[in-house]
């Protein structure tokens, strides 16, 4: 009706737009009506029925105004990765998820020179878990807290982790291709974060690869970060091949070619037989060698006594030998090529 009059109905008044009532789950839309007195509207429909809240499902189920309110959600946080773990690479995927949504998720490293909460997103639920996201970290230990905050509640997790992503060096090894040994072999190598170092050798007719590991060797050159070690094998007169390989914490790893034609001599040689007769200041030697060495004698009674050559690869020695006037006392040493 147009009760005042003035060729209008119902003016100033907001019939028919759209309104909502109720609050979450229980929101409805409908229109304004006028209400039984006239004098306003009201929305024309009613709200609906509130139920228990369900955790974790982004919904008001109770109509309060609160999504998975804390009360009935306990914040979860997961951390999928990273782990406690090594890792070979700088880059480490960051793959975390809360129950429910949270207002940010961050982290701090706190082995950084200057620790500082970094956020990884807000308003979120998960980082890294819909879409792979990484991090970089330098070389190294880390000791990494992440935190999911909702309102004045948070949860945290931490995770200590340790990266090389470097591989070791091996800078030369011994002995060479070709060569004698006492049954020594050296590797020189460059790697701060050792696991093992495997020595790997075979004997032709036995077809068979015999491998020892080492965990712990000794510095050769610290200024140079060169380490060094050594394995003794209890082998003799073997004509063989060897190689080394070199691992740390993270599995990376340098290994050398196959080195052959190595013989093994852990056998002494020896002086089977020894005479001399001396006219005047001459003395002359008679000496038979088990093996050819470098033959050499040593006067215990000189001021100054040192080692002087009688002969070189050789396995016999008849020669005359002048000595100054006076005692002498005299050492004959036999060295075989692997200073056996």
């Amino acid at each position: 009706l147009d009760n005042n009059c003035d060729n209008n109905i119902d003016e100033g008044f907001d019939k028919e737009n759209q309104c909502t009532v109720g609050l979450g789950v229980c929101e409805r839309t409908g229109q304004k009506i006028c209400s039984l007195s006239g004098n306003g509207t009201i929305c024309n429909v009613e709200p609906g029925t509130p139920s228990e809240e369900i955790c974790a499902d982004n919904k008001d189920n109770n109509c309060n105004g609160e999504v998975d309110e804390l009360n009935v959600c306990p914040l979860r946080l997961n951390v999928y990765s990273p782990q406690n773990l090594v890792y070979n690479t700088e880059k480490i995927p960051i793959n975390i998820t809360t129950n429910i949504l949270v207002d940010e998720i961050k982290y701090i490293d706190y082995l950084n020179e200057e620790p500082e909460w970094k956020r990884l997103c807000k308003n979120c639920n998960e980082y890294g878990f819909s879409k792979r996201k990484t991090k970089k970290f330098d070389e190294g230990p880390h000791n990494i807290t992440f935190k999911a905050t909702r309102r004045d509640k948070f949860i945290q997790k931490n995770i200590s982790i340790f990266i090389d992503s470097k591989d070791p060096a091996i800078i030369r090894t011994n002995p060479k291709s070709g060569r004698h040994t006492n049954g020594t072999f050296a590797v020189e190598y460059r790697e701060d974060n050792l696991e093992k170092i495997t020595l790997e050798y075979a004997i032709p007719y036995e077809h068979v690869a015999n491998k020892i590991d080492k965990t712990n060797c000794t510095s050769s050159n610290s200024s140079k970060k060169i380490q060094l070690c050594v394995f003794t094998l209890n082998l003799s007169g073997f004509d063989m091949f060897y190689k080394f390989k070199v691992e740390d914490i993270a599995n990376n790893f340098d290994e050398t070619e196959q080195i052959e034609r190595i013989i093994i001599d852990a056998i002494s040689p020896e002086i089977t037989y020894l005479n001399h007769s001396i006219n005047g200041r001459k003395v002359e030697f008679d000496i038979e060698i088990s093996e050819e060495v470098l033959l050499e004698y040593l006067d215990e009674n000189e001021r100054n006594p040192r080692w002087r050559n009688l002969c070189n690869n050789c396995d016999s020695y008849n020669k005359k030998k002048t000595l100054s006037v006076g005692e002498h006392a005299l050492l004959i040493r036999a060295t075989d090529k692997v200073q056996n």
